[in-house]
Order: C-alpha cells, then structure tokens, then sequence
C-alpha cells in the first residue's frame, strides 16, 4: 500500500511540474512594452504566430529606431521567435528564451543577452 501511495504521489507531482511548465499561448497574444526603460521596446503577438515590433534607443540626434516581423511559436514554456529586420537589416535570425512569467497583464522572459549570458526581460501588457 505504501509503495502504490509513494508512486501516486510522485506521479502526481510529476504531473504537476510538466503542468506548471507549459504556458498558456493564447495569453500570450497582444502587444507588450519592455518595462526596463534601457530601450524603448514594442512587441504585438497575434493569433495567427506572427511577431511585430520596434525598438529604438538614445535620444535626440543620437537617437536609433527599428523595426522587425516575423514569426512565433510557444512549446511548453519556450518561446522561439524568429525575425527580419532590426539592427540586422534583412538578416533573419530565430532565438529561443524560456517563458518564467505569463499572465493577463505582465510577462518574463529569460534568455540570451548581448553577452552570451542568461538576461531577464519584464514586460507589461499594453492596454488598448
């Protein structure tokens, strides 16, 4: 008896940590503001798996603005997110971050920043 409620109770836990590992996609669609105020940073999801979005940085004559589209896919809770356009030009280029935070309002990211290392990304849903 012990060994079948030792097996449940692992079972059920492993179900809960795959659970707790896959993200809502649909919650994920809409457009976002970067909360860090580093760069200015728009990003709209759509229903349909495509991404759009600008960033620009600096300010007055010094000021640089992009645009970028593309496409997205979530799978469980990562987030690959492949692009055109940006500082890169017509450059395509995919990344793939890990969804740590995922609600109707905010959303967190982790994943690799300008120097090869693990950065987290906050934002907020903007409102329509």
């Amino acid at each position: 008896m012990r060994t079948l409620l030792g097996v449940g109770l692992v079972l059920g836990l492993a179900c809960g940590v795959a659970a707790a590992a896959d993200v809502d996609a649909k919650k994920l669609v809409g457009k976002w503001e970067l909360v860090s105020k580093k760069a200015d940073v728009q990003v709209e999801y759509t229903g349909d798996g495509k991404v759009r979005g600008s960033f620009s940085f600096g300010t007055g004559d010094d000021k640089k603005e992009f645009k970028f589209e593309g496409t997205y896919k979530v799978e469980g809770d990562k987030l690959s997110v492949t692009v055109k356009g940006g500082k890169d030009g017509d450059k395509e280029r995919t990344q793939t971050s890990t969804i740590t935070k995922l609600t109707d309002t905010d959303l967190e990211v982790v994943g690799e920043g300008k120097d090869g290392k693990d950065e987290t990304r906050a934002f907020k849903r903007v409102k329509p």
